[in-house]
């Protein structure tokens, strides 16, 4: 059974056909019928016009202004920046659904009732030290916020607090009727484990406080910061993993960003280091900054932030410790598909608080209109690593770069990579080219290895490829999966093999496809070109003969493919493997024959 992220494809259709898109899309849009469509302004992109169609009868939407297209998960994944699997329990909880897999009990009851009781301890947690720090006893906290240039509506708007002793919030907490073992649960409080009295105390007491909230606004953890000079401990002390707070699952100020993308699409994402940095960029505007939790990134952290945005800007501090954690997480923001920058501070031993503060908001865009692409600022580290100016520095550069280039997939920045390299090594570009494939390939035997035969895809089969998928998805009253002779028909594109087997597997177990439901299949944006690609046909015969046409050309160019390929293979066998492969390639000669 074919499932997405783990949810089988068919409890998916259900769950998408208990929340109409309609419905869930005028909660944020206002739409207006026209024709066969619903239309709005896109809410992920700044337009006067509507250009955002909703199809009823598709269960789908397309932005012709900026080209979003998607379901009703995906409209929730983006809207709210949640992840696939929060969407999806989003709509499960709208629709009433329970999610496969999780097993409705007394004890899940529980365990809710007791995480509710948690986020209500971190929420009058947080209340308590905000109305501490504007009391008299947060003047101290308040004086080192504004010598920072934190004025009070920024305490405000973050919900920044102050901690005055180790019982005060404890003792309010057990008042409320919560009990200690629910204090230290929640994070709150904590026990000494040297301490003979196992009583809970606060552990971030004399502390300004940052309040962590997660992107569905609730508090959930807490980060204490020193202020004065004597402190004890770390400059910071964070809360600890609870039932209610993982570190890698969070991301500082995500749910800010996610207001501001409910108000006006937000293009790019700001990652820097500290909540600190983030607070001050917001004092000049800049209002599109998260951090992590003091640790490299998690593949979880990456989709929220691409829940946020598309493209993210990684701005650590101008030091070596900044830039190596750049380098660390590169790789995270990489697979998760974000297009990824760099932000290089200039000065060292300066964050993006300092830099703004001294140069303003113009200044910092100066920076973040630098920015590299994250390829080639890890090459620029690549190369402080070595002394350029000698042979064997050149030669290790050359090769570490290389070694890294290869794992670009797009053929056409590899080759302006290579070009970087050949700048600062001065080896020839030709040279490196050859280093590059003799090294990817070094596992072959030059002498023994086939030639190989190598499928080109033109712009008219994909584009026929597209017509076919979707007019198998949308009417299978004539278009039929069987049509195809085999998945290899499309080629090395992934993408179209996964709809096509969606297709045929639906079909095969009698069931009808969905055109919606192939957003489930893959966050590739080809799955967008298949969704839309509808050709106006003035009746219902223009439109088979034009889907029988593109068939034609899809399986006839297979055809031709395969029979160069075993015709090679013919050449290169002995007596007993050229009798097998003669059969085959008389079996698709004859099949050639018929599709003429």
């Amino acid at each position: 059974m074919l499932q997405k992220e783990g949810y089988p494809l068919e409890w998916l259709q259900e769950l998408k056909d208990k929340n109409n898109i309609i419905d869930v899309i005028s909660r944020y849009v206002p739409l207006k019928q026209s024709g066969g469509n619903f239309w709005g302004c896109c809410p992920f992109h700044h337009e006067k016009t509507p250009s955002f169609s909703v199809k009823d009868s598709g269960q789908f939407y397309h932005c012709f202004g900026c080209g979003e297209s998607g379901d009703v998960i995906k409209f929730i994944q983006k809207i709210e920046g949640l992840t696939f699997p929060e969407a999806v329990q989003f709509l499960a909880d709208r629709a009433g659904m329970e999610v496969p897999g999780f097993v409705k009990t007394d004890k899940s009851g529980d365990m809710k009732k007791r995480r509710d009781r948690l986020l209500q301890i971190a929420t009058l947690a947080a209340k308590f030290y905000h109305e501490t720090l504007m009391s008299d006893k947060g003047q101290a906290a308040r004086e080192y916020l504004e010598g920072r240039g934190i004025s009070k509506n920024l305490m405000i708007r973050f919900g920044l607090g102050f901690s005055p002793d180790y019982n005060a919030v404890i003792n309010m907490l057990k008042e409320k009727g919560f009990t200690e073992e629910e204090i230290v649960a929640s994070g709150v409080g904590w026990l000494s484990e040297k301490s003979t009295n196992k009583r809970p105390f606060d552990t971030l007491q004399q502390r300004m406080i940052v309040p962590i909230i997660n992107t569905s606004g609730n508090v959930i953890a807490f980060s204490g910061r020193a202020i004065s000079k004597d402190y004890k401990g770390g400059k910071y002390i964070n809360s600890k993993n609870t039932a209610i707070f993982e570190k890698g699952k969070t991301v500082y100020a995500a749910n800010f960003v996610k207001k501001e993308k409910q108000k006006a699409a937000v293009p790019r994402v700001i990652i820097v280091e500290g909540f600190m940095d983030v607070i001050s960029l917001a004092k000049y505007g800049i209002n599109n900054a998260v951090a992590g939790m003091g640790t490299a990134f998690t593949p979880m952290q990456a989709r929220i932030i691409h829940g946020l945005a598309d493209s993210v800007y990684v701005c650590y501090d101008g030091d070596t410790a900044g830039e190596d954690a750049s380098w660390r997480n590169l790789t995270i923001l990489n697979d998760e598909g974000l297009n990824v920058n760099v932000v290089t501070i200039p000065v060292a031993g300066m964050d993006p608080d300092d830099y703004v503060k001294k140069y303003g908001r113009v200044g910092f865009e100066r920076l973040l209109a630098n920015a590299l692409p994250c390829v080639e600022y890890a090459l620029e580290c690549i190369a402080k690593k070595f002394d350029l100016n000698t042979n064997t520095g050149r030669a290790r550069y050359v090769k570490e770069a290389l070694d890294y280039v290869k794992n670009v997939q797009d053929d056409a920045g590899r080759e302006v990579y290579l070009e970087i390299i050949h700048d600062k090594s001065r080896v020839a570009t030709e040279i490196l080219r050859e280093g590059f494939v003799n090294d990817i390939s070094g596992v072959i035997n030059a002498k023994e290895a086939a030639p190989e035969v190598t499928r080109g895809v033109s712009d008219a089969e994909t584009e026929a490829a597209r017509f076919v998928l979707n007019t198998m998805a949308s009417h299978p009253e004539f278009a039929n999966p069987a049509d195809i002779l085999a998945a290899d028909v499309f080629g090395q594109n992934i993408t179209h093999k996964e709809v096509y087997n969606y297709l045929k597997e639906t079909v095969d177990g009698g069931g009808r496809p969905a055109i919606h439901m192939l957003y489930s299949l893959s966050p590739d944006e080809e799955v967008a070109h298949i969704v839309n690609a509808v050709k106006d046909f003035s009746d219902e015969t223009t439109l088979v003969k034009f889907y029988r046409d593109s068939l034609k050309l899809l399986n006839g160019n297979y055809l031709k493919f395969m029979i160069k390929v075993l015709s090679q293979k013919f050449d290169r066998a002995d007596a007993d493997e050229k009798k097998l492969i003669f059969a085959e390639l008389a079996k698709y000669q004859a099949i050639q024959k018929d599709l003429k």
